[in-house]
């Protein structure tokens, strides 16, 4: 997801949270270079007295150095933190009036719908506009690939639809077109999503 919305890989910058948002941020990067063959800076960051939970955290908290490796400025930051695997991070957001969520079943392997699936629990769903994609997958071989074959269409909504922990999707994108199948005949697969109530409104990515 971070290559696909990251055209300039060297303007990339991971910043890791202390404490365990930092060896995600080293897996980040060792899963880029694997892909792209570059290799992007890994920065750390210490948030520990911005913490909604500070007091939780011990008598005296103990701030760590916060570090760099290159000057940040026209850089794109992306941080890195394990509170995102909660969906703490996703349910501040909604609360402080985002109300888009876009994930992909290929995002993370459906684990970034899992995720939102915590964050929208007790009462969160009723807050957030969902879209999902499909047709973004890979050959046996690690290659990538596309797949509109309409009972494709219709396994892979089923799946997020779990994955989500939600009855509908409000927006269902085709993530991929794939050239051997007639586009007519995969979005005739996502109408019949629509009229089966488990999608809201279609979309092409």
């Amino acid at each position: 997801e971070v290559v696909e919305a990251e055209s300039r890989l060297e303007d990339l910058m991971l910043i890791g949270i202390r404490t365990r948002g930092v060896p995600l941020a080293e897996q980040l990067a060792a899963d880029i270079f694997q892909l792209e063959g570059k290799r992007v800076p890994i920065g750390t960051l210490d948030i520990t007295l911005y913490r909604d939970d500070l007091s939780l955290v011990a008598p005296k908290p103990v701030v760590r150095e916060s570090h760099f490796p290159e000057p940040i400025e026209g850089r794109t930051l992306v941080l890195c933190d394990d509170v995102l695997y909660t969906g703490r991070t996703v349910r501040a957001a909604l609360d402080a009036g985002a109300n888009f969520l876009d994930t992909a079943d290929a995002y993370a392997d459906g684990k970034n719908e899992q995720l939102l699936a915590r964050a929208l629990a007790d009462g969160y769903r009723a807050k957030a506009v969902v879209a999902s994609k499909f047709g973004n997958v890979r050959t046996p071989d690690g290659k990538p690939a596309a797949n509109g074959r309409p009972e494709y269409v219709i396994e892979a909504c089923n799946r997020s639809l779990a994955r989500l922990g939600i009855d509908v999707i409000d927006l269902y994108y085709q993530h991929r077109v794939d050239a051997a199948v007639p586009i007519e005949e995969t979005v005739g697969a996502m109408k019949r999503l629509v009229e089966q109530g488990k999608v809201r409104a279609l979309g092409l990515s």
